[in-house]
């Protein structure tokens, strides 16, 4: 068995009994494992470019995870993770120039949009990601945070009400409202 050291970031498929964990290497990797048997079962290993898997969201009706890589630009890795097809890096967006360190990420797969929350200094944001199948891999927008609210560094989304929540490593440490409507 393989063997790997500093994971980062995580999803879980429950209704597969199956979880992703990403590491924080170059190149980073992605080990999945089967949650009946507690064994890693597969490792994907991405390209050189694409390490420090700090956040991952799950869109489980679709079957893909999404790894964020904490690098300069951010990057996005579309993991597919349906049992039913290959386990596989399909595609991967570089997010735009400046957009950089993106330390969390929450997803609304009803509407096929990630939210990453940028640690970039002295510009502060979230930037949207449309993750659609049907609709093209591509940032869509960003929303500018105040001085005193970089660094988010988690995130929760409420889908039915409409918001995304950040919170900040900052001192005091803030949470951020966004309207993902």
């Amino acid at each position: 068995e393989q063997r790997h050291s500093s994971l980062a970031s995580s999803v879980i498929d429950a209704a597969n009994g199956l979880a992703y964990f990403g590491t924080q290497s170059y190149p980073g990797a992605v080990i999945k494992v089967d949650l009946a048997t507690f064994t890693s079962v597969a490792v994907l290993t991405l390209l050189e470019d694409e390490g420090d898997l700090d956040s991952a969201a799950f869109d489980p009706a679709n079957g893909y995870a999404y790894f964020v890589a904490d690098t300069d630009p951010g990057k996005v890795v579309r993991v597919d993770v349906n049992p039913a097809r290959p386990f596989a890096r399909v595609a991967a967006l570089t997010l735009d120039e400046g957009e950089a360190w993106p330390d969390t990420a929450v997803i609304d797969p009803g509407n096929g949009y990630l939210y990453l929350g940028l640690d970039v200094w002295p510009d502060p944001r979230v930037v949207k990601v449309d993750v659609s199948p049907a609709r093209p891999f591509a940032r869509v927008a960003a929303v500018k945070l105040r001085d005193d609210e970089y660094a988010p560094t988690c995130a929760v989304i409420d889908t039915a009400a409409g918001y995304a929540y950040f919170g900040t490593y900052t001192e005091p440490g803030n949470v951020v409202k966004i309207d993902v409507n």
